[in-house]
């Protein structure tokens, strides 16, 4: 296989990566979202009196964590609630996060800068429904 040959088949491949990524980016929730996650955690509190507190609000369901050892602020789990009180702590946390983006970049770690960015979006989305 030629030089040529080898770069239009990475080419190729980081064009579908990038179109997933695309794909990971999520939008703000809707109202309906939000009266849904709601209606989950009072139904939660409800059978079991008591909510599971996280770094940037609640979970809805600690004993069947999708997440594995990698907890990191449930980021991305549809088991965790958002509490608005804690939108300071979620600010520090996004600001790490890019200053982590910088410095991945900075060192030519493109997959890891990668992965941070996606924690980025993903607490951008926290923030949004701090927010609201």
């Amino acid at each position: 296989m030629t030089e040529e040959q080898r770069f239009a088949i990475i080419r190729a491949d980081l064009d579908e990566q990038e179109e997933l990524d695309r794909a990971l980016l999520r939008t703000a929730p809707l109202p309906r979202d939000l009266e849904q996650k709601n209606a989950d955690l009072q139904a939660v509190y409800d059978q079991w009196y008591t909510l599971h507190p996280t770094v940037l609000g609640n979970c809805r369901c600690p004993g069947l964590c999708p997440r594995g050892t990698d907890r990191a602020l449930c980021l991305g789990c549809s088991y965790h609630v958002e509490d608005p009180g804690k939108l300071g702590v979620a600010l520090a946390w996004r600001a790490s996060y890019a200053e982590l983006v910088k410095v991945f970049e900075a060192q030519g770690n493109t997959i890891d800068a990668r992965q941070a960015c996606i924690k980025v979006q993903l607490l951008d989305d926290t923030i949004t429904v701090m927010r609201m």
